[in-house]
């Protein structure tokens, strides 16, 4: 008898428990393209009413639970495409199945033209890049042709582009030689003297001067960068070369520039 009374007494309390878990309704379905019929992640679903609401996932699905029966409102909302309101009757025995078809919403403008010329340059810094080229002097290379070079070294690239890279390597003691070095000149002599120094060409990044071109020498006795560990292509937006004076412009040293400069412009200074 006491384990017939213990038996009734279980049954009761798992009775309400089954009804509390039947007592609620589940959504689920997709959220589809209407031209391409593919899926859409990110659409809103909100059951209007209620503060239930979710986002499709990846593959364009989504799920709802715990929801209230009867017949109901479900919104879908996207970026881009047409809200969407589909009727559905959520019945607390069965899962509701939903597909949301978003139509796109894209406003076509009519081309604005706009007429007239710039009173002055854009800038002196790499938005100029463009319209420096334009003018014919010097040699450049952008972020296209930069990709194309792949895994080439900072020295070759600069020696495609007419610079004169030098080579050095130190003894360093016993015997030992120590790191190799390459430094970019003038095809010109320092001092115009064929039997003089190179002409180191001055070297600007991101728009601040890291060696300055002149004729005679180093600048503050540091020497000029070495193009084989300083730089490396991979973080390379554009390259500009003007091998003379007489092309350099105004911004980067012009006539005072007389062994020529190097612009480089890295993907931490695109502005």
């Amino acid at each position: 008898m006491l384990g017939a009374r213990t038996w009734g007494v279980g049954a009761l309390l798992l009775l309400p428990c089954a009804s509390s878990l039947t007592a609620q309704a589940v959504m689920m379905g997709t959220a589809i393209e209407d031209s391409t019929r593919r899926p859409l992640a990110g659409v809103e679903v909100i059951l209007e009413g209620t503060k239930k609401q979710t986002t499709t996932d990846g593959s364009g699905r989504f799920l709802l639970n715990d929801l209230p029966t009867g017949n109901k409102v479900v919104l879908f909302r996207f970026v881009g495409y047409r809200p969407q309101r589909v009727r559905v009757m959520l019945n607390k025995t069965d899962t509701t199945r939903v597909e949301a078809v978003l139509v796109s919403d894209r406003v076509r403008l009519e081309p604005i033209v706009v007429t007239g010329a710039p009173d002055r340059p854009r800038g002196i810094g790499r938005e100029a890049f463009e319209e420096r080229r334009k003018l014919g002097f010097g040699k450049f290379m952008d972020t296209t042709e930069l990709r194309h070079r792949g895994y080439a070294r900072m020295s070759d690239v600069l020696t495609s582009m007419g610079v004169y890279i030098i080579q050095s390597q130190d003894k360093v003691s016993d015997g030992a030689r120590g790191a190799l070095e390459m430094r970019a000149a003038s095809t010109r002599r320092r001092g115009g003297d064929i039997a003089g120094g190179p002409c180191w060409m001055g070297v600007i990044l991101d728009g601040v001067t890291l060696y300055k071109a002149v004729s005679t020498g180093h600048v503050s006795g540091f020497p000029p960068p070495d193009f084989r560990k300083d730089f490396s292509i991979d973080n390379m937006e554009a390259i500009e070369v003007y091998r003379s004076a007489s092309e350099v412009p105004l911004e980067f040293g012009g006539n005072s520039a007389s062994c020529g400069v190097i612009v480089l412009w890295t993907t931490r200074g695109k502005r």
